[in-house]
This record gives structure tokens, sequence and C-alpha cells, in this order.
């Protein structure tokens, strides 16, 4: 949670897997691509949920606190999903 003040931006590094999203979906076999896609979509609504949680904190609008706490339950439940995702394999 260190980046959460900070104005930086929050970007998960995935060059590799975004360089050669295509060239993995050729190579490994349909009910893998299947579980492969699945976890690429999550870890982007992380990224996405994150930046979303850092953004009610610059805002002047709402309830920063409540937002905040709404995006952090929809992280808990991303993280979840990819933990399944991967308990799974």
């Amino acid at each position: 949670m260190l980046f959460l003040g900070e104005k930086e931006e929050f970007v998960i590094l995935r060059d590799y897997w975004r360089n050669r999203y295509t060239e993995i979906a050729e190579t490994i076999k349909p009910d893998d691509y299947a579980k492969f896609f699945r976890m690429y979509r999550l870890v982007d609504a992380f990224e996405r949920k994150f930046i979303d949680m850092k953004q009610t904190l610059d805002t002047e609008y709402g309830k920063k606190e409540v937002m905040a706490l709404v995006c952090l339950d929809d992280l808990r439940k991303i993280k979840t999903r990819l933990n399944n995702e991967l308990t799974s394999m």
C-alpha cells in the first residue's frame, strides 16, 4: 500500500506478457489459454481498481474513506479470485 499516497502511476510490470500475448495464445493448449486469459484479465482488473483507489484520495468529491473502502473490498475479491485460479492449477 506504499503507492497510495504517492503521485506516481501504479502499473503492474508485465511487459513480457503484454508484448507476447498473441504468441502465448498461439502456443498453449485451449484449456491452458482459458486459464491464462482469466488470470491476465484479473491482473488487469486489480491494476485498474488500485488506480481507482488512488484516485479516490485525490478527489474533492464524495467521501474518500467510503470510496477507498469499497475499492479495497473489490481488490480483496479480485485477489481471492486470482488465488483460486492459482490453486486450481
